[in-house]
């Protein structure tokens, strides 16, 4: 089974210059033969997979690009993705938020986008890339997941789940 990621960026909604969705970009890795940050941050840990010469990154199950600087996310932010499984059936890590310590984070259950142990909805096809957005409000503990733009999940997250210490993939 292959994953592969094109794009990964991040935003903090706390900064003066601001995305569409309200967020500033502070860190962007496009996979173009290397896994550092376009914008001078730290570089994505590999843990198993390839960069492509088609400009992105390809992994397998248990595999994935670990983001070091978590920290930084604090707990408002909004992650942008665009990636492609080639199955979608069962479980399919997005991304984990807690270092592989939980199974809590965003995964596609055989097509639904969800967050996990909270709610899943929206659908999404096998080997098509796909933009996911998920962003969420440290004040108001809202979060939120798009799908090619449009609003896929949402949910307040006063426990915190989705406070990041993230992991791209599984």
């Amino acid at each position: 089974m292959k994953r592969n990621l094109t794009l990964l960026a991040f935003g903090l909604s706390a900064m003066p210059t601001t995305t569409a969705l309200g967020a500033t970009l502070v860190h962007a890795y496009d996979f173009n033969g290397n896994l550092t940050d376009n914008l001078g941050g730290p570089d994505l840990i590999g843990n198993g997979g390839s960069l492509t010469m088609f400009g992105y990154y390809a992994f397998a199950a248990n595999q994935g690009p670990t983001f070091v600087g978590a920290a930084s996310l604090s707990d408002s932010y909004t992650i942008g993705l665009r990636f492609s499984f080639d199955e979608i059936s069962s479980w399919r890590k997005i991304v984990d938020y807690k270092q592989r310590t939980s199974d809590v984070g965003l995964y596609n259950f055989s097509g639904a986008l969800q967050f996990y142990p909270i709610t899943s909805v929206g659908t999404f096809p096998q080997n098509t890339f796909v933009d996911v957005v998920i962003s969420r409000d440290g004040i108001t503990d809202e979060v939120t997941a798009y799908i090619e733009g449009q609003p896929a999940l949402s949910f307040t997250d006063s426990g915190g789940l989705a406070v990041a210490d993230i992991v791209f993939g599984e």
